[in-house]
């Protein structure tokens, strides 16, 4: 489903295709692009860092569920989460060399730039996933083991 303007879409499963294809082809000129301003002569270290992480996210498959959402689910919006802190915090590292040089902040203070998005994701948005996961997966086997007590019971009645 795709929302716009307060007003909710339902795609085909044919549209969906269509428009995921038209998305994929605009994310690779978007990465293909990105990757030939990594090689301009005389960019600096944090443009570099900058094309290189956005020409990253623009290479990425995001997960998405096709049916119920289930654990195999959460842990692949895990890899996407992952996947995006290896190319965001090397930008945010490369913002804090820019400014440990242009203002000569502490190498103490400096190391507060190293995995900032990697430590925020982990102890919260991918516990809250794979906890989600979890527990749909509780839920559903305790599900399956109230339906195979019912049917043991109306089982036992018949007989």
């Amino acid at each position: 489903m795709a929302q716009a303007d307060s007003q909710i879409t339902t795609f085909t499963p044919a549209a969906r295709k269509t428009t995921q294809a038209a998305f994929n082809r605009l994310m690779l000129d978007a990465y293909s692009l990105l990757e030939q301003a990594k090689k301009i002569p005389g960019i600096d270290d944090l443009q570099c860092a900058q094309a290189r992480a956005a020409a990253g996210v623009a290479g990425i498959s995001l997960h998405h569920v096709y049916g119920m959402a289930d654990e195999t689910d959460a842990e692949a919006f895990i890899d996407d989460l992952e996947a995006i802190c290896r190319l965001i915090d090397p930008l945010i590292e490369a913002i804090g060399d820019e400014v440990h040089s242009e203002f000569g902040i502490s190498a103490s203070d400096r190391k507060l730039f190293s995995t900032q998005l990697t430590d925020a994701l982990e102890g919260n948005a991918i516990y809250v996933v794979r906890s989600a996961g979890e527990e749909v997966t509780a839920s559903r086997d305790d599900d399956e083991a109230d339906h195979r007590y019912e049917l043991r019971r109306d089982e036992l009645r018949r007989a």
